[in-house]
């Protein structure tokens, strides 16, 4: 790429693959604003998705979206999962010039559908949702 950029990737299920096949779409953001569509990588279904796994995994991403020059890269944002956080802590660890940090987008989602599920908890969720209106 040649230029600074952030990595941001999000994993999902294709729907109409057999059992749902796992991707990992990679979308590069430049700080002049500018986003693009990067790739799409398919995930084995069999391997071991630990933070190791996913550290490794943008490791070598960042490798070729930088042609071997991961400094380049500004850092990385991903959706927050545990395992999520544990590959970022892992990220950081690696690449100290790194930002890498979780999508508050993803947080907020996972919050607002926990706040509109109707459940036993739904007492607990008025409180907390009252509290964010403040």
């Amino acid at each position: 790429v040649g230029m600074a950029v952030m990595m941001c990737t999000d994993g999902w299920r294709h729907r109409n693959a057999a059992q749902g096949h796992p991707l990992l779409n990679l979308v590069l953001l430049k700080p002049s604003s500018g986003v693009w569509f990067y790739d799409c990588y398919p995930l084995d279904r069999g391997a071991k998705k630990d933070a190791r796994f996913y550290a490794d995994m943008h490791n070598d991403m960042a490798n070729k979206v930088t042609s071997g020059r991961p400094e380049l890269l500004l850092g990385v944002i991903m959706d927050s999962p545990s395992v999520n956080r544990a590959a970022l802590y892992l990220l950081e660890r690696d690449n100290p010039t790194w930002i890498c940090m979780t999508c508050c987008v993803h947080a907020m989602n996972l919050i607002c559908k926990d706040l509109a599920n109707e459940s036993k908890t739904l007492e607990k969720h008025v409180v907390v949702g009252d509290f964010l209106k403040q």
